[in-house]
């Protein structure tokens, strides 16, 4: 037909429907698709015609444009994240003060924790422990003004106190959280460290995290800190924390009435009922809702981790 061009659809770890590749379609059709990406990180759609840009999203969802005078490419990419983590020899702390290396950490062991319902620690086993073994990786060693030292592998969560929020630290912005006060355990209660120093080193270096269950957290080398994948999954910020370390009752309240929660049956045929509750996965619908993660990458999630064990 004179009047209609042709699609061509490319993607990576990622799925478009709505059209196929190779379609033509009429000038002037509202054409709606809908993006799902398997991976992570940089999830990119674009819908051009030539040089022009009709659709950019960086997030799953329905989009609609309107088929124009020409062929249209529409291209939807995502990629996997890297895994954040420490080296074997960082030291985690147990429920009772003692410490022991990450890499001998087991579902047995009892691990201190922060609540942050409850502004309080709490002792909790892991949920998932990771053994990600050797490569080369890029290593931060972070230098705290206590005399603290964590050696980060590719990336890490920390409890930054300056910006009173959990923050993914790399060694591209690693630069500018020094300075920065970070939350430190401090006996039965916490102070703050500030981030005096770092280098950085390329290292064939074998690669270990924790996450714990319910919680997320981890205390290593006194620090508190976490380690999920993605570090930006919205988890730990979704919901504002007062000064006393512990998250607005009154925000959880209207955020859970807003967007709602998660209930088992939305996931039943991925996950046991157990590891439902040790992943707090309920919650995980409020950072869908504010646009911090979507569906399809919680799906990702699960099918990347999930055979690992839970509590």
């Amino acid at each position: 037909q004179i009047n209609s061009y042709k699609v061509t659809v490319s993607t990576e770890n990622a799925t478009v429907t709505g059209v196929t590749n190779g379609q033509s379609i009429e000038f002037g059709t509202k054409v709606i698709i809908t993006v799902s990406f398997t991976q992570t990180e940089s999830l990119t759609l674009t819908v051009k015609q030539g040089n022009t840009t009709l659709l950019s999203k960086s997030a799953a969802g329905t989009y609609e444009f309107t088929m124009p005078a020409g062929d249209v490419t529409i291209n939807a990419t995502s990629k996997k994240a890297s895994s954040p983590c420490v080296t074997p020899d960082t030291l985690v702390t147990l429920a009772d003060g003692t410490q022991k290396r990450i890499d001998q950490i087991t579902y047995d062991d009892k691990l201190l924790v922060w609540d942050f319902y409850n502004g309080e620690y709490a002792v909790v086993p892991a949920a998932i422990i990771f053994d990600h073994g050797y490569g080369d990786n890029t290593v931060i060693k972070l230098d705290f003004s206590n005399g603290a030292s964590v050696k980060v592998v590719n990336m890490h969560q920390f409890f930054d106190a300056t910006l009173n929020k959990m923050v993914t630290i790399n060694a591209e912005n690693v630069e500018q959280y020094v300075g920065h006060e970070f939350i430190k355990q401090d006996g039965n209660g916490y102070s703050t460290v500030t981030l005096d120093y770092y280098t950085i080193t390329n290292e064939y270096v074998e690669a270990w995290g924790v996450m714990s269950a319910l919680h997320y957290n981890i205390i290593v080398e006194g620090i508190f800190s976490a380690d999920f994948d993605p570090a930006d999954l919205g988890l730990f910020n979704y919901f504002e924390i007062g000064e006393d370390m512990k998250y607005d009752e009154e925000q959880i309240k209207a955020d859970i009435e807003k967007y709602g929660l998660y209930t088992y049956e939305d996931f039943a045929d991925v996950l046991t009922y157990e590891q439902f509750i040790a992943f707090n996965v309920q919650y995980f619908k409020i950072s869908v809702e504010k646009g911090n993660y979507t569906y399809e990458g919680i799906l990702a999630l699960i099918d990347k981790y999930l055979s690992t064990p839970a509590v």
